[in-house]
């Protein structure tokens, strides 16, 4: 605690000025800028790190889709380790001993621990990735450039789901297993080579997305679905279009809603609603930027086929193919006005893995329709989690307590969803969006300024209203009759998330 106060009150100096990194874990310094091998981020007007993270990323989509045409499952896990080494030298060089420090540490574990591993492999890898952040920010606090950490933070959600996988592949749990546990139980511990090349291969590891050991082993001998790859052409050119696009808004539109205005004296004199409202743009466009490498990553492993699912059928009955069995982030999430939509469409490998390895973990879904204080407690233990794997800096944990509250009272109102709705009526959607949002990225701001003295600014301008209102509702929630939920009605207030998914496709 006095470490962390001492955070707040006297950061140390940064050792480089700030950059407008592409993502939340591209937050850090790169200990190799006296790599001779590059130096053309000035050329082109851009920071090295930046630079180097676009190089590798558009550098393999060719190597993605050459992936496609190797079919010998080991050259396949080769060319996976192979290629991801090499990159990440290019990217971090010697920095990069520190993820194999625990991707060793992390398989000598479970050789070790067996089928008891899980708690232990949880606490090891994310216990170490916060060592790193705690370092990363004493010696460049509230730095904005790139390091090894960023794919510390993917390897993370990797090793965890890697040891709780193989747990559950004990024939004792087989009857406690629910039917995600089940797909991606490990019955045997595959070899070093197989797994290390599930932590490193190109496709995933530097910006992710995360994925369970079961699919990449699918992947690698060709399993269904990925035994018949159909054509990515139509997808690919979609998500460069968008990525495209993403780039055009964040470099002409994003700097003139930049979150530098909080310290502003025209902000700080403006209306509280001003205020409020002004966090829309502002967070939107913030996460517009953040989607820019997702957008690329998706590529990857769309063009090697690693993200195919193969067919299903959608809401009218038409087969189609699948290409988000392994997927980044659904920008549609930006303008729906379900907060809890909004949170699951946003890195949705992490929201996969914190709904499954810690969410679930914490306790069973059936468990949780009996005591619904289970869900409550689950769900702010996972925001927790969350916050604690993105990094140190007070405005993580203010963003995600708050937003473990939104997902609180987006529960409840989901209970009671059949008294609102005349507010499915068009001309009120607008307003429902606006309030939805205003909420939601109350959030936002401290999460992207990070540090304790401008959290603090941000607190104080808008006396942390929304958080405030927030509370209030959920303590007096049922003691006012409108916003009880019938008796008899599932108290859990967990959306199925196919139901979500067809909802959204209709509002669309």
């Amino acid at each position: 605690r006095l470490f962390f106060f001492l955070m707040i009150r006297r950061p140390p100096r940064s050792t480089q000025s700030r950059s407008s990194a592409a993502s939340d874990v591209y937050k850090r310094q790169v200990h190799g800028d006296n790599n001779k091998m590059f130096g053309l981020g000035r050329f082109f007007g851009i920071p090295e790190d930046q630079f180097r993270l676009l190089f590798v990323l558009v550098g393999s989509f060719p190597l993605s889709y050459a992936w496609r045409s190797i079919k010998d499952p080991n050259f396949r896990s080769a060319y996976g380790l192979i290629i991801g080494l090499f990159l990440q030298w290019i990217l971090y060089e010697k920095m990069m001993l520190i993820s194999v420090f625990f991707c060793v540490g992390t398989y000598l574990l479970v050789m070790i621990l067996q089928r008891k591993s899980g708690w232990t492999v949880f606490t090891f890898s994310l216990g170490g990735l916060c060592i790193y952040h705690i370092y990363r920010a004493y010696v460049d606090y509230g730095g904005w450039s790139m390091d090894i950490s960023n794919t510390l933070m993917m390897m993370t959600p990797k090793l965890i789901s890697f040891a709780w996988d193989y747990c559950d592949g004990d024939a004792n749990r087989a009857e406690k297993l629910s039917a995600d546990q089940q797909r991606k139980k490990l019955v045997t511990l595959p070899s070093f080579f197989n797994y290390a090349s599930y932590c490193y291969n190109f496709g995933t590891a530097i910006v992710g997305p995360a994925h369970s050991y079961v699919d990449y082993d699918n992947f690698l001998y060709l399993r269904p679905p990925y035994d018949a790859l159909p054509p990515c052409v139509e997808r690919v050119l979609s998500l460069v279009v968008q990525t495209i696009a993403f780039i055009f808004i964040t470099l002409f539109i994003q700097p003139i809603f930049d979150y530098k205005m909080l310290t502003t004296k025209a902000f700080q004199d403006s209306s509280l609603l001003y205020k409020i409202i002004i966090g829309n743009p502002v967070c939107i466009l913030i996460r517009i930027r953040y989607c820019v490498p997702w957008k690329m990553a998706q590529t990857n492993i769309t063009l090697s086929g690693l993200a195919y699912g193969g067919k299903i059928k959608d809401e009218d009955g038409v087969e189609k193919d699948n290409w988000e069995h392994i997927v980044t982030v659904r920008s549609r999430g930006e303008y729906s006005y379900n907060i809890r939509e909004k949170i699951e469409y946003w890195n949705m490998s992490i929201q996969s893995w914190l709904k499954y390895y810690v969410y679930f973990r914490y306790a069973s879904e059936e468990q949780m329709k009996r005591k619904p204080a289970l869900a409550s407690q689950a769900n702010l233990l996972t925001f927790v989690i969350s916050a604690f794997w993105h990094g140190v800096y007070p405005g993580y944990y203010f963003a995600f307590v708050h937003w473990a509250l939104c997902v609180e009272v987006a529960r409840r109102v989901y209970r009671i969803r059949h008294r609102l709705e005349i507010f499915r009526k068009p001309a009120l959607l607008p307003l429902v969006w606006i309030v939805s949002n205003s909420t939601f990225n109350a959030g936002g701001f401290p999460f992207f300024v990070l540090t304790g003295e401008l959290t603090y600014i941000f607190i104080r301008e808008t006396y942390a209203i929304v958080s405030i209102v927030l509370i209030i509702l959920i303590l007096v929630w049922n003691k006012i009759p409108f916003l009880r939920p019938p008796r008899g009605e599932k108290k859990d207030g967990n959306a199925n998330s196919k139901e979500v998914e067809l909802t959204q496709k209709k509002r669309e």
